[in-house]
């Protein structure tokens, strides 16, 4: 009998090998090894976010498969293209390298775009750096207040804010009240795929000058 495959769910947060919410506990007891079960992950080979040289694809579950790929049957989603496992890093062509305590498989950059089944005896969830950092940002975004700088705009002019992305504008009026997404005003978030380089372009669209205050989040750093 087949084992059952398990495409990307659609609520894959960031990338399909990013966090991945909500967690499903599928711990079993020190003991009960019968629990163990097999299964086909459908997954996608993707650019690893912290080695060029490789691409990558993310496990569902733990594996009780080997460095080198023992344990583990890697192919194409579509035609019979098979990858053997190795030990050595970089992969070539073809290849993948099996990390077993990060439930990551490498592949050589040449099949980087693969859609792949990666079949194995699964012995429960992962918990990953991932899903830690995306919590730990949602949190710190969640919480962080609207900045107590005023910024003063002439008319028709710009104002830069370096690493924030602008969700909400206050304006300042004459009487000390707040208008929340004031008219005439436009936000431009700039170079959005880096993470030190991105900002936020507050733009005073009206003809005379005007008094602002902020609220924004930091870009999220989901995959590290």
């Amino acid at each position: 009998m087949p084992t059952q495959q398990f495409p990307a769910p659609t609520n894959v947060t960031t990338t399909h090998n990013g966090p991945r919410f909500p967690v499903v506990n599928n711990r079993v007891t020190p003991t009960d090894a019968s629990k163990y079960t097999q299964r086909t992950d459908r997954c996608s080979v993707e650019t690893y976010y912290d080695d060029p040289l490789v691409s990558y694809a993310r496990l569902y579950e733990a594996a009780t498969a080997e460095v080198g790929g023992k344990g583990l049957v890697v192919r194409s989603a579509a035609g019979s293209k098979t990858f053997a496992g190795t030990i050595t890093y970089p992969p070539g062509p073809g290849q993948y390298y099996f990390n077993p305590n990060m439930g990551l498989l490498f592949f050589n950059n040449t099949d980087n775009g693969e859609q792949v089944l990666i079949s194995y005896t699964a012995r429960g969830s992962i918990i990953s750096a991932e899903e830690i950092n995306w919590l730990w940002n949602e949190v710190v975004n969640v919480g962080t207040p609207w900045r107590e700088q005023v910024y003063e705009l002439p008319g028709n002019t710009n104002r830069d804010i370096q690493e924030l992305i602008v969700l909400t504008v206050y304006e300042v009026t004459a009487t000390g009240e707040y208008i929340i997404n004031p008219p005439d005003v436009e936000v431009r978030l700039f170079n959005p795929d880096s993470a030190s380089l991105y900002y936020s372009r507050l733009h005073n669209k009206a003809d005379e000058t005007r008094k602002f205050k902020i609220r924004g989040i930091k870009k999220m750093i989901a995959e590290r």
